[in-house]
């Protein structure tokens, strides 16, 4: 991976991220500190008090200031909802296969369909499956821009000609889109059990799938390749049994809300 993107400038997060990223790295930080340093960030606040105050996250209750936010969100969330927003901010890739505001949009319904799987499954990691899910592939502008042939696989499999993304990937290159996504979280030093969500999102579980391998199947083309993915993978999840369509409704009735706060 390293060297496919050699040459490849890694883009760069705002100052204000940057320091409240450095402060949430403190297990012990005050969450009132990382309000301070956001509140310099209009853009910022403002998708803190809407994630805070959004039925789609399954929170109990509302906040009408930046510090309240930021408290009911709670560290983990606030540390995961920040990457994956400095990473949307970030990455603007050239590619001409790759319809921005579809690719997020996809993104996003990933991401809530997740969050309300790890409800059921890991509550306490439900806001890490929510960026994983949100960014795992991430990489494919990146690598559409800086490897040969990429953007043509890139179409085929958005063409419905390639059935399984990740498997032609390694055939071809020695790696797949996940791996070059938790490569370049590394290089950004996000936290350790983010970077192999995202590494390993398509890869065939050892036991349960988590959140992030149950909806890996979501694709901008194909609206009825994730919900087919997440039922087939999920029949195997004994604590998922019968919850399946209600879980999907529920988070797709929320969708279009989180999604605007990425686009």
């Amino acid at each position: 991976v390293a060297a496919a993107l050699e040459g490849y400038e890694l883009p760069t997060f705002s100052q204000v991220v940057t320091s409240a990223l450095d402060e949430l790295a403190d297990p012990e930080v005050h969450l009132g500190r990382v309000a301070k340093i956001l509140s310099h960030d209009p853009g910022l606040s403002v998708h803190f008090l809407r994630l805070a105050n959004s039925a789609a996250l399954g929170l109990r209750t509302s906040a009408d200031t930046l510090d309240r936010a930021i408290a009911i969100l709670g560290r983990n969330q606030v540390e995961s909802i920040l990457i994956g927003r400095a990473v949307r901010g970030a990455m603007t890739g050239s590619s001409g296969v790759i319809e921005e505001r579809r690719f997020w949009t996809t993104a996003a319904t990933r991401a809530v369909v997740a969050t309300k799987l790890a409800q059921v499954l890991e509550p306490a990691r439900r806001s890490e499956f929510f960026t994983a899910a949100l960014l795992q592939d991430m990489a494919l502008p990146v690598l559409a821009d800086v490897l040969d042939g990429y953007e043509e696989l890139l179409a085929a499999w958005y063409a419905g000609t390639v059935e399984d993304l990740s498997h032609v990937e390694m055939e071809r290159f020695g790696f797949d889109h996940g791996t070059a996504g938790a490569f370049m979280c590394e290089r950004w030093e996000f936290p350790p059990n983010l970077v192999e969500a995202i590494r390993t999102h398509h890869e065939e579980p050892e036991g349960e799938p988590t959140p992030v391998q149950l909806v890996e199947g979501w694709h901008e083309v194909d609206e009825e390749r994730g919900p087919r993915v997440l039922r087939e993978r999920g029949a195997s999840v004994d604590a998922l049994s019968g919850r399946l369509d209600e879980i999907l409704d529920d988070a797709l009735s929320g969708v279009d809300e989180v999604a605007r706060l990425f686009l």
